[in-house]
C-alpha cells in the first residue's frame, strides 16, 4: 500500500512539473525556462525533492524555491560551457543522491554547488553561442526566452505560441552596403554568433529578414513580432542604428543580466 501511495505521489508531481502547475511565480518561471531546453534530465532531482516534501517534514516550499534556484544556476553552467549530456547530468545525479539519502537541506545545496563553475560560465558568455545543432538551438532559445521573461514582473509568466526562430541582427553574410560600412570583416566574424547579436522572431523561418539593412530589418521584426511579442526584439527595434557600439552595448547588458540570474 505504501508503495502504491509513493507511486501515486510521484505521478502527481511528475504531471505538476510537466504542466508547470506551481503557484509560486519564481518557481513557475524557472520550470518554464528549464522546459524550454527540450530535455528531461533535470526532472528527476526536482521530482525527488517534491516527493520528499510530501513524505516528510524536512523541506518546505521556501526550501523548494531555494533548491530550484540553486539547481538551475549550476545546471545552466554546464549548458553554457557546452558540456556533453553525461557531464551535465552530474549535478542532477548529485542532487538526486543527496535528496534520496535524506541529507539535510544545506548538504543538498552543497552537493549541487560543488559542480558550479562561475569562471567557466562567465567565459562562456563571450564565446560564440550560435551553432545550428538542435541542442544548441534549444539552449539559445531558452536563454533568450528567459531574458525576455525577466523584463516582466515576476507575477507575469508569458506564454509563447507558434514557431520561434533565432535571428541574427547583424546578418550572416556581409553583403549589404549598410553592414559593410559599419563592420570590418574581422568584426563581423567575431560578433556574428555572440549573444548580443541574437534575438527572437515569430515564424517558421527568418529568411524574410535576410541581409537587409537595419531599417528594413526593423520593419520586418515589427511585423513578425505582432504575432508573438518579444520584449528583447522590441528593444532592438527601439534603436535607430545598429553598429558595433550598439551591438557591444547590448552584448554587455545581456551578459550582466545572465550573471545576475546564474552566478553562484
Amino acid at each position: 500500500m505504501e508503495m502504491l501511495l509513493l507511486c501515486h505521489c510521484s505521478a502527481k508531481n511528475y504531471t505538476k512539473i510537466l504542466e508547470n502547475d506551481f503557484e509560486h511565480p519564481s518557481i513557475r518561471r524557472k520550470i518554464a525556462s528549464l522546459s524550454n531546453l527540450g530535455v528531461d534530465e533535470w526532472i528527476p532531482p526536482i521530482m525527488a525533492f517534491m516527493n520528499r516534501m510530501a513524505r516528510t517534514e524536512d523541506f518546505n516550499l521556501d526550501d523548494f524555491s531555494q533548491f530550484i534556484t540553486a539547481f538551475e544556476k549550476v545546471y545552466m553552467h554546464g549548458w553554457l560551457k557546452k558540456q556533453i549530456k553525461s557531464q551535465r547530468e552530474m549535478v542532477c545525479y548529485s542532487a538526486l543522491v543527496a535528496i534520496n539519502n535524506d541529507m539535510p537541506f544545506d548538504s543538498v545545496i552543497n552537493q549541487i554547488n560543488q559542480h558550479a563553475d562561475n569562471s567557466g560560465f562567465i567565459a562562456a558568455l563571450d564565446e560564440d553561442l550560435y551553432e545550428p545543432r538542435p541542442n544548441q538551438v534549444n539552449l539559445i532559445k531558452a536563454i533568450l526566452l528567459r531574458l525576455d521573461m525577466e523584463q516582466q514582473d515576476e507575477s507575469v509568466i508569458k506564454t509563447y505560441t507558434g514557431r520561434i526562430t533565432i535571428e541574427h541582427i547583424l546578418p550572416q553574410a556581409l553583403v549589404n552596403e549598410y553592414w559593410i560600412n559599419r563592420f570590418q570583416p574581422q568584426e563581423h566574424v567575431y560578433w556574428l554568433h555572440k549573444i548580443g547579436n541574437l534575438t527572437l522572431i515569430s515564424g517558421s523561418k527568418n529568411s524574410e529578414a535576410q541581409h537587409y539593412d537595419f531599417i528594413k530589418k526593423k520593419s520586418i521584426y515589427e511585423k513578425l513580432n505582432s504575432k508573438s511579442s518579444f520584449d528583447l526584439t522590441k528593444d532592438v527595434c527601439n534603436s535607430s542604428e545598429w553598429g558595433l557600439a550598439e551591438l557591444k552595448m547590448r552584448h554587455e547588458k545581456m551578459k550582466t543580466q545572465l550573471k545576475k540570474l546564474w552566478l553562484v
